[in-house]
């Protein structure tokens, strides 16, 4: 059922969009981070992924990510793969050279850490090369292009897996 708006001077129009739950009690990171013993792996996980995604939206400046609930909530994923604006290109695994790994809101109390990458890099491994594809034939017939775009890279960092892994502990100095 279409809620009234009319009153407001809106309608809604059917098409593509995203819609998120609402969270009441998301508080925001302080910076710098700190992080405490249980939210290291989420941290982990969240930079990771913004690396394979190649999501320089998440930092000092812009956190697009929060507490609630003992959880690390991220949201706004608006410039994931932002390969296709040209801030990177190439094989989608590698990192170096990228300007934005320093500056994500994780990097200093990730690198200051014991981060057991083990278990974040299992979570990763755990999609297979079919669950990728299939998740990336879900993309909209309108997103052809840009679906094709993401599909490779995500396919390169796939295929590229171990490499991928030791790119992400460089960009903190460890190996």
């Amino acid at each position: 059922m279409e809620p009234d708006l009319t009153g407001l001077g809106l309608h809604l129009e059917s098409g593509l969009a995203v819609g998120t739950e609402f969270i009441s009690d998301l508080m925001p990171f302080s910076v710098p981070v700190h992080l405490t013993g249980e939210e290291v792996f989420g941290a982990a996980a969240i930079y990771a992924f913004d690396l394979l995604t190649q999501n320089p939206d998440r930092s000092a400046a812009s956190p697009n990510c929060g507490r609630a609930r003992q959880q690390i909530v991220p949201y706004d994923f608006e410039t994931a793969f932002s390969f296709r604006f040209a801030l990177s290109r190439g094989d989608g695994w590698r990192l170096a050279g990228l300007p934005f790994p320093k500056r994500h809101l994780f990097y200093g109390a990730l690198k200051r850490s014991d981060v057991d990458w083990r278990p974040v890099f299992s979570r990763f491994r755990s999609v297979s090369r079919a669950s990728l594809d299939d998740a990336c034939s879900t993309i909209p017939q309108a997103w052809t292009d840009i679906g094709l775009e993401v599909h490779a890279h995500l396919a390169s960092a796939h295929d590229h897996w171990s490499e991928f892994e030791q790119e992400i502990t460089t960009t903190l100095g460890i190996s």
